[in-house]
């Protein structure tokens, strides 16, 4: 999550189109949904290969 967060750091700091508020929760679920994304494939391999 922090190399998660390391990355959309950098990549909002090249491009300042949004204003400060709407940066820090686009953000917070740009993190989110990455990090939901990591936890749920390893997770479908569990299954799918389970049954």
């Amino acid at each position: 999550m922090i190399f998660c967060d390391l990355l959309v750091e950098k990549k909002f700091n090249q491009n300042i189109k949004f204003k400060k508020e709407n940066n820090a929760l686009l953000k917070t679920g740009i993190i989110v949904s990455i990090g939901l994304a990591i936890h749920n494939f390893p997770e479908g391999l569990a299954i799918r290969f389970w049954f």
